[in-house]
Formats: C-alpha cells, structure tokens, sequence
C-alpha cells in the first residue's frame, strides 16, 4: 500500500468517526434538551462531551489528512487557487471550512450562555426555564444542522464524485 492510498483509508476511518460523534452527539444533545430533571441533564450532558472531544479531535484529522492525501495524491484541491476547475474536491473543502467560523460566532458565545444557564440551574429538581430556552436556541439550532448536513454532503461528495 502505498501512502497516498494509506492516507486515504485513514482519512475515510476519520470522517466515518466525525460523522459518528456527530450523530451521537445530536442523538445525547436531544435526550438532555428532553429530560426532566437537572441531574439528568447533567449525567447525559457528560456522554455529549465525549462525543464533542471525538468531534473536535476527528474534525481537524479529517482536514489534516484530507489536504495531505490531495497532496501526496498530485490533486488540486485549491480548484481555481491552483488554476483548475471547480469539482468535488474543492466544494468539499470550502464547504468544510465554512463549519470553522461556527466555533467563534455561534458555539462559543452561546455556550456561555448555556453553562450559565446550567450553573443557575444547580445540581438537580426540575429543569428551569432558562435552561430550556437555552437548549432551544435557534441560532444554535441552526449552527448544528449547517455542521451535520455539511458533513453530509462532503461525504456524498466524496462517494460519488459527481463532477
């Protein structure tokens, strides 16, 4: 095997994981967004963070060995960066680094809000309103559903090569 195609298993296993964590992450976020008690929502709030910690880590190896693959492969996934047409490839990249600026504009800030929230809301009774105000937030929402489908479609993208 050589290393481009070695590179090119490990970054199929490492987007197979995002892809995962991300689900996962989704399935946890709704079930905490969904119970009852503050307890509860703390106790599945600790299963979305490893989830999060598998999302961060495969995020960046996902674009670390995307970009060394298209590299080692001769590909130009900088498309008309590099004086090639736009395909698969380069629509797959920049659709990915769309995702980044949701860490600074959306997660960041609104997670403080959010663990404010759950500070206030203390170790465990009923779910104050507050907190589910803050599990429906919309822009937070909208931010996931960007992220999920995106890494969707890169993924179909990558599959079926369609142009």
């Amino acid at each position: 095997m050589d290393l481009g195609t070695a590179l090119k298993v490990l970054h199929a296993i490492s987007g197979a994981l995002l892809l995962g964590g991300l689900l996962a992450r989704w399935v946890s976020l709704g079930a905490a967004s969904r119970a009852g008690d503050v307890h509860d929502v703390r106790t599945l709030l600790g299963v979305t963070a490893r989830f999060e910690r598998l999302v961060i880590t495969m995020f960046f190896l996902v674009l670390i060995l995307g970009v060394s693959t298209a590299i080692v492969q001769g590909r130009p996934f900088l498309g008309p960066l590099q004086g090639h047409h736009v395909d698969w490839l380069f629509v797959s990249f920049v659709l990915y680094l769309l995702t980044i600026p949701l860490v600074p504009l959306v997660f960041v800030p609104r997670g403080k809000v959010f663990e404010a929230a759950l500070e206030r809301a203390g170790e465990s009774g009923p779910v104050p309103d507050d907190l589910r105000a803050a599990f429906r937030d919309r822009a937070v929402l909208a931010a996931h559903v960007f992220e999920l489908g995106g890494a969707f479609v890169v993924f179909g993208l990558m599959v079926g090569k369609p142009f």
